[in-house]
């Protein structure tokens, strides 16, 4: 997944990227970005542990980024339950005010 920040297409997500845990991705999936009330970026996407299916180890991963996508945070874990596929990701906004805390 990609996004253009300053005039330049920016990999948010690719194939080989580890996690805070040091957990390895095969490929990632279904990306979704959002902005929070606080103006960071937050990019999330399905995580596919062993291959590209559509089942398996499939968790919802995220990053952020606070200065319009030219860098990016480690990818974090969102939601996971190992062994199963947990995916779709959808930002949707929150009058409690959840984006502006996750990022």
């Amino acid at each position: 997944a990609s996004v253009r920040a300053a005039g330049t297409m920016v990999d948010v997500y690719h194939r080989g990227m580890t996690d805070g845990t040091g957990l390895s991705y095969f490929c990632f999936r279904i990306p979704v970005l959002a902005r929070t009330t606080t103006g960071n970026l937050i990019a999330f996407a399905e995580g596919r542990v062993a291959n590209c299916n559509d089942a398996g180890d499939v968790r919802i991963v995220r990053r952020v980024s606070n200065d319009e996508g030219l860098t990016w945070s480690t990818v974090d874990q969102v939601k996971r339950e190992e062994g199963h596929t947990i995916g779709n990701p959808c930002a949707l906004p929150s009058h409690s005010r959840l984006l502006s805390r996750l990022g």
